[in-house]
Parts: structure tokens; C-alpha cells; sequence
């Protein structure tokens, strides 16, 4: 798949993340431990639902671009 983002790859096909993977994967905390530290401090519970994923390489780190379709 091309997109207009350089060294754009799409890594996964539609699906479900959890709100841990979402938080890390998306760059918001640095590790999945804080992931999961906010989502229990919060009492958050569900799922993403996402239509596309693309993993960024930018520097020596990954960065994912998630295009949401909803929260369940």
C-alpha cells in the first residue's frame, strides 16, 4: 500500500486493540507498564476499534498513525 507518508507500512489489517496497546502503540506513554498503570488508575475498560494502521519510521523509533473508528 502506498501512502503519501514516507516509509509508511501498514502493519495490521482492520481489528481490535486494547486501550493499553492503543496508548503505547499510538506513542501517548512510553511503555506498555504505563499503559496499563493509567488505564487501571482510570478504571477505563474497552476496545479501539481501527480501520487502518501504519506504522512511521522516524529517527531510530517507530511511530503508529491509527485511523479510529470507534470505542467500544
Amino acid at each position: 500500500m502506498k501512502t503519501a507518508l514516507p516509509y509508511a507500512k501498514t502493519a495490521k489489517k482492520p481489528g481490535e486493540l486494547t486501550l493499553e496497546e492503543g496508548l503505547y502503540i499510538t506513542g501517548l506513554t512510553s511503555s506498555m507498564t504505563a499503559s496499563r498503570y493509567l488505564v487501571q488508575q482510570n478504571g477505563a475498560t474497552g476496545k479501539i476499534l481501527f480501520k487502518r494502521f501504519f506504522w512511521i519510521r522516524k529517527g531510530k523509533r517507530d511511530v503508529a498513525i491509527v485511523e479510529f473508528l470507534e470505542q467500544r
